[in-house]
């Protein structure tokens, strides 16, 4: 199936070279220095949103009595406890940040569209995966999935809006709203 696609196009002649105005209107990619800043602040916003909508989710009685856990008092008290209880949480969230990044930037790449459009596509294509906690599941009851539903939803919408923001360019020619 995977073969499928490209050979149709190719065999009813359809397949054209990409036309040099594409090329010219690229963005070119990211400088080193732009990327250095770049990837650090979002590993960091990743970590800080995991843990505080995780902490919003964890306010469900319901989600902590399936897990076992306990109820903290605030959301400074949850980061301390989970330093001082699994400190390994926070290296196992920078590398899904990483993950995160490495899988989105080839997509913002390829798009010829005005960052606004950009932040659109990706909000939208990380949230898409959240709704499959919507399905029933015999793992979970139906609250603890409702919880991690919103709890994913709004990270992937907030993240995934900071990332495209930060990784995309505005192409050159092409409409774009700035925040200056």
């Amino acid at each position: 199936m995977a073969l499928f696609a490209p050979l149709a196009v190719l065999i009813l002649g359809k397949w054209k070279p990409a036309p040099m105005a594409m090329e010219r209107n690229q963005a070119p990619p990211l400088t080193a220095v732009a990327t250095t800043w770049r990837i650090p602040l979002l590993v960091v916003a990743f970590v800080f949103l995991y843990l505080f909508f995780g902490y919003v989710a964890w306010r469900n009685p319901a989600l902590r009595a399936y897990y076992g856990g306990t109820e903290f008092g605030d959301f400074f008290e949850s980061l301390k406890s989970n330093w001082e209880r699994q400190p390994q949480l926070y290296l196992l969230q920078v590398f899904r940040a990483l993950l995160y990044v490495a899988c989105v930037y080839p997509l913002l790449r390829m798009t010829q569209i005005a960052r606004w459009k950009n932040v659109l596509a990706i909000v939208a294509f990380l949230a898409s995966w959240t709704t499959a906690l919507l399905l029933p599941n015999p793992l979970m009851p139906e609250s603890v999935a409702r919880s991690h539903f919103w709890e994913t939803l709004w990270f992937n919408l907030t993240f995934g809006a900071l990332m495209a923001w930060l990784l995309g360019k505005s192409r050159p020619g092409v409409e774009s709203v700035s925040i200056v």
